[in-house]
């Protein structure tokens, strides 16, 4: 039995919310940021901004919506 999020009306397994939010961390860290940063977010409070969010927090840095 996999886990799901819901939000809005909207399910979505947390593994692949994992997922992008890893391949986003990637992403931050292949730009430069690292342990400390922050990431500024301008997001809708949707499943984008929490793997953003989780992205951020996989590199030890600070996502402020």
């Amino acid at each position: 039995m996999t886990a799901t999020l819901e939000l809005d009306g909207r399910a979505v397994a947390r593994d692949d919310v994992l997922e992008r939010a890893s391949r986003a961390a990637t992403g931050l860290a292949v730009l430069g940021v690292g342990e400390g940063d922050v990431v500024a977010l301008l997001l809708r409070n949707d499943f984008v901004c929490l793997e953003a969010m989780q992205a951020a927090a996989l590199i030890s840095a600070y996502a402020v919506p």
